[in-house]
């Protein structure tokens, strides 16, 4: 999905969360400046959104993949819109794809921009999992915290993995930021 106030401003390909998250819905939802400064590449990744498949193999899914075919967009825009270099802009998961395109092929990009860096995945996931168990504990919730408890992501890989890709993750997050409003996680002082 292409956006510009003015196809001659430099290109922008956006690297969006998820993976599967539609950064062109925020864009709707939450109009930004970018299209006014930027033509603005929101894309799909291979098997997620618009380019959903039942049949996509999950298993070719690698990191590998994900930069090729995020070059294989930026050869596409560099060529369409008759520029050597774009620039590169990552959000969460998409940082991380970003980040590696960049690191393989520098050559190709003006510079990178990072929303939502992911840096430490693992100990971010375990901070946030006790954090959420607390706040749940703490709100007297008794049926959040032992959903938490069939996941041990500290000391199973398995478990981690799990976890990271169960309904528990996002249901949580988003029920205490629905809960709490402006003020994430606010059962106690540490995020507010």
């Amino acid at each position: 999905m292409l956006l510009s106030e003015n196809t001659d401003n430099p290109v922008l390909l956006v690297c969006g969360g998820g993976p599967g998250i539609p950064q062109y819905l925020m864009e709707y939802l939450y109009p930004s400046v970018l299209p006014a400064e930027f033509t603005v590449c929101y894309w799909d990744y291979r098997g997620t959104g618009l380019n959903y498949a039942k049949d996509v193999d999950r298993a070719a899914m690698t990191t590998d993949r994900y930069i090729k075919d995020t070059v294989a967009v930026t050869d596409y825009l560099s060529e369409r819109f008759s520029c050597d270099k774009i620039y590169i802009m990552g959000h969460s998961f998409g940082t991380y794809v970003a980040l590696k395109t960049v690191q393989s092929h520098p050559d190709k990009f003006v510079c990178y921009l990072a929303m939502s860096q992911i840096t430490d995945q693992k100990r971010s996931e375990c901070m946030t999992y006790d954090y959420m168990k607390d706040c749940y504990e703490k709100s007297g919730n008794t049926k959040m915290p032992e959903q938490f408890k069939q996941y041990d992501i500290m000391n199973s890989k398995d478990d981690y993995e799990a976890y990271f890709f169960s309904s528990l993750r996002d249901k949580a997050m988003h029920d205490l930021e629905r809960k709490n409003g402006s003020k994430l996680f606010s059962c106690d002082k540490r995020f507010s």
